[in-house]
């Protein structure tokens, strides 16, 4: 999975060409299929895995790692680019830019606390991821208006109503992940999963989204906004995808059905 970084680390983003991210990205596969085998191949001899796979055959755990590891790129790469519109293109100093950013956690703060709360008293989880996910998106459709001289109490509203979306979504997702996963082997199972999807999913995205920001020296402040908006787009769409994927998610009450057994005579 760490393959991508170091090629990513050292290019020079989507518009110089970088020939070590093709190699690096087919010994990254090779070495992830290779593993998926290996620990396929102990589950079926009666051994211990070192990561039983096999638990994503669960429907809610797998799509809510596939959905939280996609809101977790979109989360990293917006806590990058947005000091980088703030510090790059507006000027601002760390400390200013901070200062901005605050209702982002502020807003995670509120919501978070809210959900948390609310979430074990709910038998579906989706009553407050789905408008988490709908308020995010609408958020970054509100971010991509943004000029180089939009006022910076409208950009602070904006990052407040993120990060209130932001808080509706995390911690129920994962509640909502592990909703059909009783035994605690399963329950560390789907625990390590999500965390490693998150942080190296999370981590790789931002890689390649920023990549995408890149810009070769002498570039206008307007061209290097443009680039801004065209990562803003995409995280869009991988909120709209992370949206279908929590569609799939079970109820709390809702267990998997199981064939009835013959009767016997």
């Amino acid at each position: 999975m760490g393959a991508p970084y170091i090629p990513l680390s050292e290019g020079q983003g989507a518009y110089g060409a970088n020939a070590k991210v093709p190699g690096f990205l087919f010994s990254g596969l090779v070495a992830l299929t290779l593993f998926i085998v290996i620990e396929l191949l102990q589950a079926r001899r009666g051994k211990r895995p070192l990561l039983d796979i096999r638990i994503l055959t669960d429907r809610s755990l797998s799509a809510g790692l596939v959905a939280s590891t996609v809101l977790f790129i979109c989360l990293f790469s917006n806590s990058l680019l947005f000091p980088i519109y703030l510090q790059t293109l507006r000027g601002q100093t760390a400390l200013q830019a901070s200062l901005l950013l605050l209702p982002l956690a502020l807003g995670t703060l509120v919501s978070m606390t809210l959900a948390g709360r609310l979430v074990d008293r709910l038998p579906d989880a989706r009553v407050l991821i789905v408008p988490g996910i709908v308020l995010q998106i609408l958020g970054m459709v509100l971010l991509m208006g943004i000029t180089l001289t939009t006022p910076y109490w409208q950009f602070c509203l904006m990052v407040g109503l993120l990060g209130l979306a932001n808080g509706l979504v995390m911690q129920p997702l994962s509640v909502a992940s592990m909703v059909s996963i009783h035994s605690p082997e399963a329950v560390a199972t789907g625990t390590t999963l999500s965390t490693v999807l998150r942080s190296v999913g999370g981590s790789l995205g931002t890689a390649v989204l920023a990549t995408l920001t890149m810009m070769p020296a002498g570039q206008t402040r307007l061209v290097q906004l443009v680039g801004l908006h065209t990562v803003f787009l995409i995280t869009i769409g991988l909120m709209v995808l992370a949206f279908l994927f929590v569609l799939l998610l079970r109820k709390k009450q809702e267990k998997p059905t199981s064939q009835a057994e013959p009767a016997t005579v």
